[in-house]
């Protein structure tokens, strides 16, 4: 007998793109919009269990995999951490800034500046397989209690 696929949820997201859901990734997605910061992946399995269920890594990384590739979620290299999409406003040449002290994070979109380095390094002859720049420093709320 076949084993019945995963029951697939519509993304409650305002992307009109993206794929269809399976419910551990609805489960890892919903528990980062819960923490609302970048979160690891144990940063997620910690959430989930705090809320009574028993996850293992390699659920919450394949997870975590396919809410990339939906480009629901954003990987940030330098917290080795993920982030939810902010929005889909954009082409995916994702900005971030991230708070050295409290660890907050924001995306933006700046077409030109994307456009700039872009042209650059077609000039010098270099193929860009992925957009991210994050840029770290300290947020308002942060400077503002020193």
């Amino acid at each position: 007998m076949a084993t019945p696929r995963p029951r697939r949820t519509r993304a409650a997201h305002p992307c009109p793109d993206c794929d269809v859901l399976t419910p551990n990734q609805r489960m890892v997605l919903d528990a980062m919009t819960r923490a609302g910061k970048p979160i690891g992946a144990y940063g997620v399995i910690a959430e989930l269990t705090a809320g009574g269920r028993r996850v293992m890594p390699p659920t919450v990384y394949r997870a975590l995999d396919g809410l990339t590739r939906q480009k629901l979620v954003h990987r940030l290299e330098s917290l080795n951490a993920y982030i939810v999409c902010s929005g889909h406003d954009h082409a995916h040449d994702s900005l971030f800034v991230i708070c050295e002290q409290c660890g907050h994070a924001e995306e933006f979109a700046d077409h030109e500046s994307i456009a700039r380095l872009t042209a650059q390094a077609n000039a010098l002859g270099f193929e860009i397989d992925s957009r991210m720049i994050e840029l770290r420093g300290r947020c308002a709320d942060c400077r503002r209690k020193q």
